[in-house]
């Protein structure tokens, strides 16, 4: 797995784009992995931003977002892309979970222009499922409070997603202080109490479902 230089993103998302117009159509959100399904208010991420927030951004996303790029990809044409700042993505382990290599993007920008690229693949229709590492995975101190751009940017790219019909999976650390949630269409707190075991908690969701709490298995 070669992680796309900057200068090659154009020309992969409008290789991926252009055999995927039947894939978007009538595309209202995309599956999460079975065991985690039922803890969810619909049983997936809808299209737009979702939240993933846990402990130094590890809790079990990463497994999480295998899990669902491989559910995506069963459909014929179905792309997907991982925005990994710090390279934190290991070839092996997304194969074990059934992720097909070739229709995943791997961007590795630095952290400057995260945002910026975030939104130009959300927008492009190309892919079905974009992860973000927006915090850094397994980080040592937690990150500094959001600021308002980045609740700007947050809404931009909500706005990307609604126009390629992209669901978009934010990885962030529960350890930062937000004095309000990022403006996402849901937003989920995963917390381990077992070593197999994951308390999952809604606690945004746009039409008003919240406070949903359930322990799942995981494997």
């Amino acid at each position: 797995m070669l992680p796309l230089r900057l200068d090659q993103l154009r020309e992969k998302l409008r290789h991926f784009a252009a055999g995927a117009p039947l894939a978007r159509a009538g595309r209202t959100f995309v599956p999460a992995p079975p065991w985690l399904a039922r803890a969810l208010p619909d049983g997936g991420f809808p299209i737009g931003v979702t939240e993933l927030s846990s402990r130094a951004a590890l809790g079990g996303t990463t497994l999480i977002l295998s899990q669902a790029i491989a559910l995506a990809q069963r459909e014929p044409e179905v792309s997907c892309a991982w925005v990994d700042p710090e390279g934190t993505l290991h070839a092996p382990g997304l194969m074990q979970q059934g992720v097909e290599l070739q229709r995943l993007l791997v961007v590795q920008p630095p952290r400057a222009r995260l945002q910026a690229i975030s939104v130009r693949i959300a927008r492009s229709g190309a892919v079905a499922l974009l992860a973000v590492d927006f915090h850094p995975v397994g980080g040592k101190s937690p990150p500094p409070p959001p600021r308002q751009q980045e609740d700007r940017w947050v809404r931009r790219l909500q706005l990307a997603c609604e126009e390629g019909s992209t669901a978009a999976l934010l990885v962030t650390d529960a350890r930062v202080k937000q004095a309000a949630m990022l403006p996402v269409a849901l937003k989920v707190q995963l917390e381990h109490v077992a070593p197999s075991r994951m308390l999952v908690t809604v606690l945004k969701e746009r039409s008003g479902r919240v406070g949903q709490s359930m322990e799942v298995e995981f494997p």
